[in-house]
């Protein structure tokens, strides 16, 4: 899905799988980290549906905006302090599921 031209029909109620292409600049290649899209309106149906979600890997919005999107993935990976490639891998674990999960 291109996520920078992706339109829903009601930006209110998205529930979508995001992958976001991260990498170091010392790194050939870049990884693939996965997060779980969800407006409160997509989180209440699907709690409705489910009875119990799990909060790793989610990233909580009031209505779709890429930008938006990008900026908070971005400032996320800006904040993580690590000294080398695995180390940051692993504390962005923490947010998102990572390929080699």
């Amino acid at each position: 899905m291109d996520l920078e031209r992706y339109q829903p029909e009601d930006p209110t109620d998205v529930a979508i799988q995001v992958a976001a292409r991260i990498g170091s600049d010392s790194e050939i290649g870049d990884n693939m980290f996965y997060f779980g899209l969800r407006t409160p309106r997509a989180l209440e149906r699907e709690l409705r549906e489910k009875g119990l979600l799990l909060g790793r890997g989610y990233i909580l919005v009031s209505e779709y905006d890429y930008k938006a999107l990008q900026e908070a993935i971005s400032n996320l990976c800006s904040s993580i302090e690590a000294l080398d490639w695995p180390g940051f891998a692993t504390k962005l674990r923490q947010y998102a599921f990572w390929e080699h999960d």
